[in-house]
């Protein structure tokens, strides 16, 4: 379930930011006001909401396309393998069961007698269908069928427990009282014969079982079933009910992990749910889906769905349940009002179901769209083939191919991407494809997402609910939805995120049957947009403060009250100019009008608008031409000032917006949250590195005058009419050639060869505050291709309770040639903020790259790098902090990114203690895939670490002579020389002490570093005749034996001739012959002791 509770999580975020969002807003807004930004609480509180719906939208978009992991059980199964700590095997359905050897030994008068007993599973299993040696069936449950010249005898078990044990071997170790409580196992003798086991005893053996009993809450007469299963007696839990297999339903086996397995009253794997968080109805629902039948392609019918699967107790329950629920389709567990239940994954579409419209929607005062429909999510995002592997029992369970993939028409970018679904607990690859089929359908035909706060009436609706949404606007009659996220923001307010439902995503489930061609619908058309109807453009004039006249540009049109319309856009430009001015970024297209003050009277200009629709499409661009209105002037200096006084106007709009988006820029950096997963969490993309290559360019382009070759310069006092006693200087120089002097030169060049700066410095004080500031831009342009730029800003306001300053200087450059773009840009942002609201934070951010675009193969390249840096030092709620980035990113498009983060981090809080923390981190990204590695030093409260993540880590000595004293990687840890002063028994668990056994001097063997093996052992019979005896090794040698000697053995001393001994040929890896001899007349021997060397 972590899972889920980390949508849940997420969810629980955003409707946190939904119930508080008109509170934050009001914050905002004050902290925008003391910046000198007009910005209203609502728009704050829309911005948030939409925020809100945002992550939760985000949070589930992977709900039902994530593939299930496998459980390394699959793979462990697959050969016999001798490990005491090998953790215990949880087995569902019809399959292989666990092969962990738990005890062995060579016994008989001769040694040719060899015992395993093999744990199958961790609890009670129904039957034993047979055990396979090396692909072969030799033992069918009751009687061998092959390799007798091999097996002496075979006993399982399918739950021990007291009385029932037996002794095996020799009896000495494995005693008739042992009886393995709890667990199923099997007992296997095998008879050391170099002609039935020519290389040795096999190490590919498996058991195929039926598995655990399940519990069935249908036969639960005291849960309104009808039968006498109880949930708190696991003896009364089956696998078979009457001639159905109910121990191979999904559902059933997933409700029984819930519960768990216990053995004398403890819970020994499952997760131990109590059953008042089980929604046993909906187990009850799924139990009888996954036993319909389905019609197959060659006639016949099988059970829709089965869970044939193996798992162990080290696999987190996360593997455990994806595994399973994957075994049923699409179908996905989620926590609904604190009960686990199933939901999806069959076509409940026909029935019950919650009407809500629009007017069910709750959005923050003045949105305009309350909520968000994301038709699909990023191409990069989908798949359209998918391709997987099963647990084929015609290969005894190991996992295989199901077939062919799945595969679609390649998505909207024309890019094949190909899903991965592992099944390894279906064991028939056409009920795969099905499950295959279901997954791919959902991904083509319900892709969309809309999330929004829906009012009462969503009370009805819970996670897994089908509801029906009628918005009008969207041309939306009663569309199908799933429910798959809810929470309650507030009282009867819930923030729900729904997915598109339709009843044909499970048609290919009711039989096997093969795809149409293309199952592709009609396509999300991002032309369905709208346009500013009666769009009108006028100019007229008015006087303005101080008697200056102002040219104004009024647009118009119809109101836009549809909903589909998020805001309005609106730039102008003189005609012949080829640069826009954005006069609007998106006002809202409901007023109808907005009007704009021309800096350029009596001059032709052209203005276009266009819509953004909800949907974050723009409409296309509607544009008409006006005549801005002249301006009476007394004389030059009069029109200069009035010239001024609009461009001063531009310059503080400028700066206001910048002040802004940095007032939203400090309060972002108030929140922060702890590191977690310090090295294993991925560096930001190059994106996040802020770099501006062409805003700067933009703003600075405003320094460049109409005229070709201009320099002004007023300084002014002024009292405006709110009181603002304000003090100005204005410069600004342009100087440009325009095409008659380019021609006389002899310059074939596109566009203007210009230069120009301006320059304000103001202050201002009344009242309520007092402010400094000064704006600097400097632009310098060879044609359209070539141009540099500077933008400086510094702004300084204090009032009685707080003070903010801030500097932030850009420059730039770019050179356009032959379809290669170069440019490059540095930034260093710095600001204070104290208010009176308790804020306290200095930060500074650096900020520079370079990039360059060039035409490979006919298509666009990006190379590009980048380094930043922010500092920030700030006050919290309980203590202070000191933060330190710097990261450097380099990346090529088709080739991947490079990525270096350090960071650096101090706290001192009254509530958490103290602590710092210092990481390096690097990171790679190839193939969509990202590889890190990094190192990291903390503490905390007195507390310290240090940890590192790399594929390998190793220490080496400096200088030419350079030798390696650690080396460790995945498969473990080498130090060439180990010194210590005091070793403790178990302290260290060398690789060799798993491999020996020392404790029987009649067969024993011992493995040394390095690779070398000693055996031993003794055979004792009484021998009088000359003959060849066969000794066979306890395990066999890895590679080779190189030298075997045998001592000959007698009881007492006496003067009797004795027997002697000879070895025949050169030992092999399992044993060796020798051969007794003798004077004539009598001689004999009691046996003799063996010793053998190998690696």
């Amino acid at each position: 379930m972590s899972k889920v509770l980390k949508v849940v999580a997420i969810v629980a975020v955003a409707v946190a930011v939904v119930v508080f969002a008109p509170a934050i807003g009001a914050a905002l807004a004050h902290v925008a006001g003391s910046l000198g930004i007009t910005v209203t609480g609502s728009a704050i509180a829309s911005y948030l909401v939409g925020m809100a719906i945002t992550t939760a939208l985000t949070a589930s978009m992977t709900l039902f396309r994530k593939a299930p992991s496998m459980s390394n059980s699959m793979a462990d199964r697959l050969s016999t393998s001798v490990n005491p700590t090998a953790p215990r095997k949880i087995v569902f359905g019809l399959t292989a069961a666990g092969n962990d050897v738990r005890f062995f030994e060579t016994y008989g008068n001769k040694k040719d007698r060899y015992v395993q007993a093999i744990a199958l599973a961790s609890h009670r299993i129904n039957a034993i269908r047979g055990f396979y040696v090396e692909n072969d069936l030799a033992w069918n449950g009751s009687t061998l069928v092959s390799h007798s010249d091999g097996i002496e005898s075979i006993r399982a078990v399918p739950e021990g427990r007291p009385g029932n044990g037996f002794a095996i071997g020799s009896g000495a170790y494995w005693k008739s009282s042992a009886c393995f409580t709890g667990c199923a196992y099997i007992a296997i003798t095998w008879k050391l014969s170099n002609d039935a086991w020519p290389s040795g005893i096999p190490a590919s053996a498996r058991t195929v079982v039926e598995g655990c009993p399940v519990y069935d809450p249908r036969l639960d007469s005291a849960r309104g079933g009808s039968g006498s299963h109880r949930i708190d007696n696991q003896s009364t839990w089956g696998w078979r009910n009457g001639s159905t297999e109910i121990g191979r339903n999904p559902a059933l086996a997933l409700l029984t992990y819930l519960i768990g397995w216990k053995i004398n009253g403890k819970l020994v794997w499952g997760m131990g749910i109590p059953a008042a968080n089980i929604d046993f109805d909906s187990f009850k629902t799924y139990a009888n889906i996954c036993e319909e039948q389905v019609a197959t392609q060659g006639g016949g019918s099988v059970q829709r769905y089965t869970c044939d699967g193996i798992f162990s107790t080290a696999d987190a329950h996360d593997t455990v349940i994806n595994a399973i629920t994957a075994a049923m389709g699409s179908t996905k567990m989620v926590d609904v009002g604190g009960a686990y239940t199933l939901i999806g994954g069959y076509d409940d579409t026909a029935g019950p179901k919650v009407g809500l419209t629009l007017s069910d929607i709750v959005g923050a005062a003045g949105s305009s769209t309350p909520y968000i429909w994301l038709p699909a999510p990023a191409s990069r995002e989908r798949f359209n083939i998918v391709r997987g592997r099963f647990a084929d029992p015609s290969n005894l369970y190991q996992l295989s191919d199901w077939g062919d993939p799945i595969e679609q028409p390649t998505l909207a970018d024309d890019v094949p991407r190909t899903m991965n679904l592992d099944l390894g607990c279906v064991s028939r690859p056409e009920t795969c494809q099905r499950i295959a089929k279901q997954f791919l359908l959902r991904e083509y035909l319900t892709p969309g997402k809309f999330s929004a706060t829906f009012g009462p009436n969503a009370f009805a609706a819970q996670v897994g609910s089908i509801v029906t949404l009628t918005i009008p606007q969207l041309g939306w009659n009663a569309k199908l939805f799933r429910v798959e996220e809810q929470a309650e923001t507030h009282d009867m307010f819930y923030q729900m995120t729904l997915r598109e439902e339709s009843a044909a995503v499970y048609a290919w489930d009711r039989e096997e049957k093969p795809l149409p061609a293309n199952i592709r619908p009609t396509g999300y058309d991002p032309n369905d947009t709208l346009s500013p109807a009666a769009f009108i453009v006028t100019s007229q004039n008015y006087q303005g403060a101080n008697n200056y006249n102002v040219s104004e540009v009024h647009v118009g049109w119809t109101p836009e009250t549809s909903g589909r319309v998020t805001g309005i856009q609106i730039y102008s430009r003189p005609v012949g100019v080829d640069a826009w001015t954005e006069q609007a970024a998106l006002h809202d297209a409901r007023t109808g009008s907005f009007i704009f003050t021309s800096n350029a009277p009596g001059i032709d200009i052209e203005v276009r608008a266009r819509f953004r629709m909800s949907s974050a499409v723009y409409g296309p661009w509607i544009t008409t031409g006006v005549t801005t209105a002249p301006v009476e002037t007394v004389d030059n200096s009069a029109r200069e000032n009035a010239k001024n006084a609009a461009d001063k106007a531009d310059v503080a709009q400028g700066t206001a917006n910048t002040a802004d988006g940095k007032a939203d820029a400090i309060t972002r950096n108030l929140v922060g949250s702890k590191l977690t997963n310090l090295l294993l969490s991925k560096i930001d993309e190059q994106a996040a590195l802020s770099i501006e290559y062409g805003a700067a360019a933009i703003s600075a382009a405003s320094a460049l005058a109409n005229t070709n070759l201009t320099a002004i310069q007023t300084l002014q006092t002024r009292i405006d009419d709110n009181g603002d006693k304000v003090a100005e200087d204005f410069l600004q120089l342009t100087s440009r050639l325009d095409e008659s002097e380019k021609k006389l030169a002899g310059i074939n060049v596109k566009g203007d060869i210009e230069a120009g700066l301006t320059e304000l410095r103001r202050t201002i004080a009344n009242a309520n505050y007092a402010s400094v500031e000064t704006v600097d831009k400097k632009i310098a342009k060879y044609g359209e291709n070539v141009s540099a730029w500077q933008v400086q800003e510094e702004k300084a306001r204090v009032d009685a309770d707080s003070a903010v300053i801030k500097t932030v200087d850009e420059v730039g450059a770019r050179v356009t040639k032959e379809g290669t773009v170069r440019e490059a840009a540095i930034k260093d942002l710095r600001e204070i903020l104290i208010d009176k609201d308790g804020n306290l934070i200095a930060q500074r951010i650096q900020g520079l790259g370079t990039r360059i675009t060039v035409n490979f193969g006919g298509k666009p390249v990006t190379l590009e790098s980048a380094i930043q840096t922010i500092d920030t030092s700030y006050k919290t709620a309980t203590g202070t902090v000191a933060e330190s980035v710097k990261t450097l990113a380099s990346r090529m498009d088709d080739v991947g990114g490079a990525t270096i983060e350090e960071a650096f981090k101090t706290v001192a809080d009254k509530v958490s203690g103290v602590s710092s923390q210092y990481t390096l981190k690097v990171q790679t990204d190839q193939n969509g895939q990202k590889y890190i590695a990094g190192m990291g030093i903390a503490i905390e409260n007195g507390v310290s670490a240090i940890a590192f993540s790399a594929d390998s880590f190793r220490i080496v000595t400096p200088g030419e002579a350079s030798r390696q004293l650690f080396f460790a990687d995945a498969d473990g840890v080498y130090m060439p020389n180990v010194r210590v002063d005091k070793l403790k028994a178990g302290a260290i668990d060398f690789e060799f002490l798993n491999r020996q056994s020392m404790d029987n001097p009649a067969s024993g063997y011992q493995a040394l570093p390095g690779g070398l093996w000693l055996m031993w052992g003794q055979y004792r019979a009484y021998i009088a005749e000359e003959r060849s005896i066969t000794v066979q090794f306890p395990i066999s040698f890895p590679n080779i034996c190189l030298s075997f000697t045998a001592t000959p053995y007698i009881n007492y001393a006496s003067n009797a001739r004795d027997l002697y001994i000879q070895v025949v040929g050169d030992a092999t890896v399992s044993g060796a012959t020798i051969y007794t001899q003798g004077y004539k007349g009598s001689a004999a021997l009691d046996g003799f002791n063996w010793f053998a060397v190998g690696k």
